[in-house]
């Protein structure tokens, strides 16, 4: 029977994955749970805009063409419809404001006519 008997080997330990070494490293200086969200968010955006290819295959015109895919979109960094909405809910406020400083003013002049 000891004859028999084999080791079993290990299975290849498969080599840690890059946003589990970020959050590794992240953990490691103490940065917040928020700071780390935000980290491993930007490198999965990163990573969908090129394809889904690793960043150690990627360089510096890769990096470019993603800041400037960013910074294309800046000026309005919400979608049109959020953008849209909050315009809207301005224009609304705005127009509250208005009446209740024409309604004041009404009111006053109507006042100080009648004193």
């Amino acid at each position: 029977m000891e004859g028999n008997q084999t080791e079993a080997t290990p299975p290849a330990a498969k080599p840690p994955r890059l946003l589990d070494l970020v959050r590794d490293a992240i953990r490691r200086k103490h940065y917040s749970d928020r700071t780390e969200r935000a980290y491993v968010h930007w490198i999965k955006r990163f990573i969908y805009f090129t394809g889904k290819r690793h960043p150690k295959e990627l360089g510096a015109a890769e990096v470019t063409a993603f800041l400037n895919h960013l910074s294309g979109s800046a000026t309005s960094p919400l979608p049109p419809r959020v953008c849209t909405l909050e315009v809207t809910n301005c224009d609304f406020k705005l127009e509250r404001q208005c009446n209740r400083l024409n309604t004041s003013r009404r009111g006053s002049s109507s006042s100080a006519g009648s004193a």
